[in-house]
């Protein structure tokens, strides 16, 4: 399931199931929140597209992040819905940390991985968790060593 919240992410959910379908012959559902809750017509309620449901693996999909607000706002939204586990936290692509200064985390990886090809230095995405928070950070192989590169916390500091 993807998941983008309002207001651009709305736009990116729906693209990137599209893209799956078209690129993957993959059919991926989507949704999306409102800021508002709809009380009339077909699709009342607090979320546009497929319905959440029990056990869904959900992707979130955002633009650019920087003080977390609106993921701080959407995922308690999100597992209220249904019982999910969010696997995921997509930004995408780099263009928000190297021209805007703001992204997520896979933004800035992505970014720095993007550098890295250009240095032809050997560079990773690599994603998990910190904590119980989907992450994203680079390993680069530099002068015969690995090295764990983790862009976003020298951002923030």
């Amino acid at each position: 399931m993807l998941f983008g919240p309002a207001y651009k992410g709305i736009p990116l959910g729906v693209v990137t199931a599209i893209a799956f379908s078209d690129l993957y012959g993959k059919e991926i559902r989507y949704c999306s929140d409102r800021k508002e809750e709809k009380d009339h017509g077909a699709d009342k309620g607090n979320f546009l597209g497929s319905a959440l449901k029990d056990g869904d693996r959900v992707v979130m999909i955002e633009d650019v992040t920087t003080s977390g607000k609106s993921m701080e706002e959407t995922v308690p939204k999100v597992r209220g819905a249904a019982n999910v586990e969010i696997v995921g936290l997509m930004a995408f692509h780099a263009y928000g940390a190297l021209m805007k200064g703001k992204s997520v985390c896979q933004g800035y990886a992505y970014a720095f991985k993007l550098l890295c090809d250009q240095a032809q230095i050997p560079c990773w995405i690599v994603t998990g968790y910190y904590g119980d928070e989907p992450h994203a950070w680079n390993y680069v192989w530099l002068d015969g060593a690995y090295y764990l590169v983790v862009t976003v916390q020298s951002v923030m500091e």
